[in-house]
């Protein structure tokens, strides 16, 4: 049991530093040869969306939908738009910047 507690404590901190590091280093060197993006490219798909993207992305979805379990769709994200989407970018934010959620996505508080 040791030794099984050492090799989980071993993989552990190496995923944990490798998935930590700011250059990640995804390139495998492989045989085969797949299809590259431009690096410029490549890198903007790592960026923050802007306002417009993640306005455009939701005034383009069926109003009916409902992307999340809490029951709001999407026609509630367009006629709240003003009203909510500072929280939405701060979230959005805190995504981009620390690979994470905040805790207050799961919860909703509108005041009136």
């Amino acid at each position: 049991m040791e030794e099984f507690n050492k090799v989980k404590k071993r993989v552990f901190e190496f995923f944990r530093k490798h998935f930590n590091a700011p250059n990640r280093g995804w390139k495998a060197k492989l045989s085969v040869m797949f299809k590259q993006l431009h690096p410029d490219l490549a890198g903007s798909l790592e960026r923050p969306f802007s306002e417009a993207e993640f306005k455009e992305a939701i005034w383009n979805c069926e109003e009916s939908k409902a992307p999340g379990s809490d029951g709001f769709n999407l026609r509630f994200f367009k006629k709240s738009w003003d009203t909510i989407k500072g929280d939405l970018l701060l979230m959005r934010n805190e995504f981009f910047h620390h690979g994470r959620l905040l805790n207050s996505a799961s919860s909703i508080q509108i005041s009136v």
